[in-house]
């Protein structure tokens, strides 16, 4: 399937792949702890694509291709998309492009996770977070979103997989989602029709409140 613009988005949160709601978390969460930083973020710009197209290779660094200025939009709710290429061979954190919501911006962010899996044991998957980073803020900052997060499917008759999250975001817990979005060799079946061509597409739908302490 090539992306488009018009996508079948399913509503429903999927749990097939047999993995509770206990991996939602921020994605600095080691074992039962979170580790917990306050860190001033340096957001990318806007794409001019639908989709913003990333090739992980393996060294730390991923380019973003076409950006353009960030826009100042105030609406309360917006979709964030992004191809990652060459999937397999993905070995860091890949951050998507930003766009602003309530004038806010916020970004993708996955990454490869060894994480336990029900009845599964210890396993590869993919960590799959929603990050809020304004450009400028005092420590007290919050905004509250919810989010579903989707990983888009690429054959017909395959519903897209999806989560949802609803959380408090703030300098301390500035993203939030799942450590094991989905099993990486669930993702690398093409039997389940989430990868094609060694080409995976992410999506996340975000309705946010108005940010709070944000100077």
């Amino acid at each position: 399937m090539s992306p488009s613009k018009d996508f079948h988005l399913v509503g429903k949160s999927s749990s097939r792949f047999g993995e509770k709601r206990t991996n939602l978390c921020n994605a600095h969460q080691n074992g039962l702890r979170c580790r917990r930083s306050t860190t001033s973020v340096a957001c990318q710009t806007d794409q001019t694509e639908e989709y913003s197209v990333i090739v992980p290779s393996s060294v730390a660094s991923s380019k973003v291709t076409t950006p353009e200025p960030a826009t100042t939009s105030t609406a309360s709710d917006g979709v964030l998309r992004l191809m990652i290429q060459n999937f397999r061979n993905m070995t860091d954190t890949v951050r998507g492009p930003n766009k602003r919501i309530q004038g806010v911006n916020w970004r993708i962010m996955v990454m490869p996770r060894q994480h336990v899996v029900q009845k599964k044991g210890t396993q590869k998957c993919l960590g799959f977070f929603l990050q809020c980073c304004p450009e400028a803020y005092s420590d007290a900052w919050s905004c509250q979103a919810s989010a579903e997060l989707r990983l888009i499917s690429q054959r017909a008759g395959i519903p897209h997989f999806t989560r949802k999250t609803n959380h408090g975001y703030t300098a301390k817990e500035n993203d939030w989602g799942y450590s094991c979005f989905m099993t990486w060799a669930d993702i690398l079946d093409e039997s389940q029709g989430y990868i094609k061509d060694d080409r995976v597409i992410l999506e996340v739908s975000v309705k946010a409140e108005p940010p709070k302490n944000i100077l």
